[in-house]
């Protein structure tokens, strides 16, 4: 090069939070775990609205389905006619990633029709606001 600097961070408490950050960085679980739990109460209360995560709402059951949830003393709620599906929902954390589903799997189906997984915008906003608490404050 013809010219070029080279910067140098005197300030401990700057030299703290780098050496910090790099060593959080080499495992991300902790806020890998906050946010399958974060997920799981955001899926959770969509769930319970009848909601897609882009706030739509999910289609309605038809009048047929209706009765016979009402014949059979089931939920008459969409995508709830024993529970066993909502209560299925999960989340896998690791080192750098996190996924959430149902290992129900008749529910793939639905996630088509009904999407019931998947991240709003608000929802992205608190992954980057816990990957940052985690990061910078090491919470």
């Amino acid at each position: 090069m013809a010219a070029s600097i080279q910067p140098t961070v005197n300030d401990l408490a700057v030299q703290r939070l780098l050496r910090g950050a790099v060593l959080r960085f080499k495992d991300l679980s902790p806020a890998m775990r906050e946010i399958g739990e974060y997920h799981l109460l955001a899926t959770d209360q969509r769930w319970e609205r009848e909601v897609a995560p882009d706030g739509t709402r999910w289609r309605d059951l038809r009048p047929a389905t209706v009765a016979r949830k009402r014949n059979a003393g089931r939920i008459v709620k969409i995508l709830q006619e024993t529970g066993t599906a909502r209560a299925s929902i999960n989340y896998r954390a690791d080192r750098f990633s996190v996924s959430t589903g149902t290992p129900q799997k008749y529910m793939a189906t639905h996630q088509k029709d009904r999407r019931f997984l998947g991240y709003s915008d608000d929802d992205l906003g608190e992954v980057k606001t816990i990957l940052t608490n985690y990061l910078v404050k090491g919470r």
